[in-house]
């Protein structure tokens, strides 16, 4: 395509040729990756336009899965100079490279996906879940050590379905990038034999002479604790012609998670466990490349880091794992024996004192209780000393607990409510006398004061293991419960508890945990899975099974292939125009509460019913007042410290407020300006009244609504508006909000 000879010849007439390089390159931009190949091939014009790296830069991160530009540019090693990326060359060798499978080995249930680095994850959003532990209703779908043959094996038989069926979500999986291979499986196509059109078989032999493939039927039995395959025992002669081979599971790129309890055990190489040992022997035969990495490091990849401390509430046990650049810091973990299970039997207590018909037998229907209506209570001071729940419950303080009503499980027809056991469950993993020590703040305090203790990390390196704390696990999806972590760290902090590692800060504020793992469409998933998606973060990337050249310092960033040495090309400098993109890279940044990156930002407004629909903003002079700094326990700041008594209350400093009333729907709610350095008190507040009845109190040239239930149990609004200036300071800003995008 180019100017037209008679356009050229009649002044005044503009073609394609005048238009402007910005019109051009605008065009380009819009178009998809199939498009631009054509345009390219049959347009002079848009020639120049498909040369232009920021074009591709930008085209890769439109197509690529995970939508998220932090998250890619992290998985091709591209957040600091993206730049040094030939990102055309990627784009091709994600499109051909083949899907792989990712697993989260776990204790009760294994997790595992297929990821391709362009169309992502086939299938449903949650990933297959394995079942390994027992049940008087649920039986293990297979033995622990047999658990990742029975991955393979669900795979082929799922690999085979998908072949014959195009709606199939693992259609495409299922036939790309396949040869036709000895021990291979193929489908019969397009042959006169009516009885082999549409079989699936097993390739044995191939003839060149004929151009024939000697085979036999696959047939599935579906007893997948045996893995066995009943086949016939007479051999089939097929023409190639008609044979389209499908993919095996066993050749596919495996990326497997070491659990979170090996990997604080251990103080050598991966490689070098028992549990690595049971890997090889499970896989022994496998011609697909395995790789092995941490799930403590694999949830760092869920937020485009490989830097930070990763907390993993599990079933009975609870771990913090310091990872450095990449690398575990071998004896620094903290561990905790609060976990999902004690939580459980917690609510099995709770209801049983209230009804007598509650108890072990109902433990499932308790859990399900606790996982669908917990959520974390906001810290609370009256009069410059600190209670726990309990203490403040019995004071006549519920802090405007949201009461439901939940089917009764065992008489028909009737409900229960339910209001102080949402909160009392979780609350365990903050009360020292309850739930034990140490405290989940206090674990990661522990935590990072290991790794300061060693000497041999720069200030840089802790400040950073403080700044990207992630919390990972069924328990870490309670409402509520990463901005309580950051606020309780923070003030463990302010407290002066730990001295040498509040000296590595510049400030207490600069603690940060982060939110679960956001794309351009929402957020990618769960804490409950975030490990597994972090490693279909790294498996997406084309290079990530390729080999490296052994550098050491991409084995610790990568993960580790079994029997390969492996490592990274050397980076290349870089050009300006990427630096105006630097904003969508930063993993960090983005997804700390506050900053626009999670499903934490106001999250206890939404706890309280509340919203900002008709706020009016406060402009006076009250934008400079201080969050007041609370007292917390003492974190357990050194190898062996000292007991502590279990049954002293936790004690908090005078806030220098005048005192707060114990009525939570009568307390100012002051907020955080996200635009701020320093918290600002706006005097907007709303009350949160547990039916939706009542109104809040008088706010600070404000005004208040009593809100309904929390969540999706909302039933209704207030009926009556307070205004008017406030005379009393507000509540303690508890949920941080970060300021800095960068």
């Amino acid at each position: 395509v180019g100017p037209c000879p008679a356009m050229v010849e009649m002044p005044g007439v503009l073609s394609i040729v005048h238009m402007p390089h910005e019109v051009t390159a605008g065009i380009a931009w819009c178009l998809d990756v199939k498009d631009l190949g054509q345009a390219a091939a049959c347009c002079q014009m848009l020639v120049q336009e498909t040369s232009d790296p920021e074009l591709w830069f930008h085209t890769f991160m439109q197509t690529c899965w995970p939508p998220s530009p932090a998250l890619l540019a992290f998985a091709e090693d591209a957040s600091n100079n993206p730049s040094s990326v030939a990102w055309l060359s990627r784009l091709r060798a994600r499109n051909v490279a083949s899907p792989a499978i990712v697993v989260d080995i776990g204790k009760g249930y294994s997790k595992y996906s297929v990821v391709h680095g362009v169309r992502g994850r086939p299938g449903p959003r949650q990933p297959r879940l394995v079942q390994l532990c027992s049940s008087p209703t649920h039986p293990p779908d297979c033995d622990r050590s047999e658990q990742l043959s029975f991955i393979q094996s669900e795979l082929d038989i799922n690999l085979a379905q998908a072949a014959t069926d195009p709606q199939h979500h693992l259609h495409s999986v299922a036939f790309q990038g396949v040869e036709l291979q000895a021990g291979g499986r193929a489908l019969v196509r397009d042959t006169q034999d009516n009885e082999l059109n549409g079989r699936i078989v097993r390739l044995l032999d191939f003839n060149a002479d004929t151009d024939c493939w000697t085979a036999e039927p696959w047939e599935i039995q579906f007893s997948l604790r045996r893995n066995s395959r009943r086949r016939s025992s007479s051999n089939l002669l097929i023409k190639s012609s008609v044979l389209v081979p499908i993919r095996c599971a066993s050749d596919m790129p495996l990326l497997i998670g070491e659990p979170f309890m090996v990997t604080a055990e251990r103080d050598g190489a991966i490689t070098g466990t028992e549990w690595a040992l049971d890997v090889c022997r499970q896989l022994e035969g496998r011609k697909g490349p395995v790789r092995l990495a941490p799930q403590a490091q694999m949830s760092l990849w869920a937020h485009g880091i490989d830097h930070g401390i990763v907390v993993n509430i599990g079933q009975s046990h609870t771990f913090a794992i310091p990872i450095v650049e990449g690398e575990v810091v071998a004896g620094a973990f903290s561990h905790s024996n609060m976990g999902s299970g004690p939580l459980t039997m917690a609510m099995v207590r709770l209801l049983s004192a209230r009804f007598s018909w509650v108890d072990s037998g109902l433990m499932t229907w308790c859990r399900d209780v606790k996982e669908n209506h917990c959520y974390v209570a906001p810290p609370a001071a009256h009069g410059g000393r600190s209670l726990n729940l309990r203490a403040r419950l019995a004071a006549g303080d519920d802090f405007g607990i949201q009461h439901i009503q939940i089917e009764d499980p065992v008489h028909e027809g009737q409900v229960l409510d339910i209001g102080e056991e949402r909160v009392l469950v979780p609350e365990l993993f903050f009360d020292p006398v309850r739930g034990g020590r140490p405290t989940l703040p206090e674990l990661i305090v522990e935590c990072a004061a290991k790794v300061n203790a060693r000497g041999t990390y720069s200030r840089e390196a802790v400040q950073k293991l403080l700044q990207q704390i992630v919390l990972v696990g069924g328990a870490a999806d309670f409402p509520g419960i990463r901005p309580r972590t950051e606020f309780e760290v923070r003030s463990l902090l302010r407290d002066g508890q730990c001295p040498r590692l509040l000296e590595t800060l510049n400030s207490a504020e600069e603690v940060f945990v982060l939110n679960p793992p956001l794309g351009s469409d929402g957020p990618l998933t769960s804490p409950r899975f975030v490990p597994l998606i972090g490693g279909c973060v790294r498996a997406a990337s084309a290079s990530h099974f390729g080999q490296y050249s052994g550098d050491c310092e991409q084995d610790r960033r990568h993960s580790i292939q079994v029997d390969i040495r492996d490592g990274s090309a050397a980076r290349i400098g870089g050009v300006n125009w990427l630096r105006r993109r630097f904003y969508m890279l930063d993993g960090p940044s983005i997804f700390r509460t506050g900053g626009g990156g999670g499903e934490d930002d106001d999250i206890w407004r939404r706890i309280a019913g509340l919203d900002d629909t008709d706020e009016e903003i406060d402009d006076g002079s009250d934008d400079n007042d201080d969050d007041e700094d609370m007292a917390l326990p003492p974190a357990r700041c050194s190898p062996q410290p000292e007991e502590e008594d279990a049954e002293s209350q936790v004690n908090i400093a005078e806030s220098g407020a005048s005192s707060i009333q114990p009525q939570a729907r009568d307390r100012h709610q002051r907020q955080s300006q996200s635009t701020s350095a320093s918290s600002s008190n706006r005097g907007n507040r709303k009350g949160s009244g547990k039916t939706g009845r009542e109104a809040g109190g008088k706010g600070k040239k404000g005004k208040s609504k009593g809100r309904g239930e929390f969540g999706y149990n909302r039933t209704g609004k207030g009926l009556r508006k307070g205004g008017g200036k406030g005379s009393s300071m507000g509540q303690l800003v508890w949920r941080p909000v970060q300021t800095d995008q960068r």
